[in-house]
């Protein structure tokens, strides 16, 4: 089959809308209409400022009832497509046990430093350092960056 060349570039042009919209980190609200929304509500989300699934998983119930236009059951169900539609990042107590299980400490060099951090400093975590001028900071960070190159014990 051959198709005009205005056709191709528009399923070229199609094909790369979507894979962009494959990679967004967000959910834009009109993609609720797919899980049976009111377009006219939606409408009014969008008015009132939430333009994505995620503003509205995660707005307080009463600034969803404050929209002129959004009964309670309206609210209800809105929030429940939404939940549907992104992961929210809510994780049960047993999953964020066996991710904890999976962190480790690097070591930072010093046996009476990593003693006073619990073993050392924790990955997947952010760790703050602060002191005076002089006092270590920079020096640390540079031993915990080869320490972290180094295979482990």
């Amino acid at each position: 089959q051959v198709r005009p060349q205005g056709a191709a570039a528009r399923a070229e042009a199609d094909a790369a809308m979507e894979a962009e919209e494959e990679e967004m980190p967000y959910s834009l609200v009109e993609k609720l209409q797919d899980s049976g929304i009111n377009a006219a509500d939606l409408k009014k989300l969008k008015d009132a400022g939430f333009n994505t699934s995620q503003s509205i998983v995660f707005a307080m119930r009463k600034d969803l009832l404050s929209i002129k236009g959004l009964s309670d059951q309206k609210v209800d169900k809105i929030v429940e497509a939404a939940r549907k539609s992104i992961d929210a990042g809510f994780v049960t107590c047993a999953q964020l046990v066996q991710k904890h299980k999976s962190r480790f400490s690097l070591s930072t060099g010093a046996t009476k430093l990593d003693q006073m951090l619990g073993g050392g400093v924790e990955s997947c975590a952010i760790t703050e350092l602060f002191g005076e001028f002089r006092c270590g900071k920079t020096q640390l960070c540079h031993s915990l960056a080869v320490m972290a190159q180094l295979p482990p014990n």
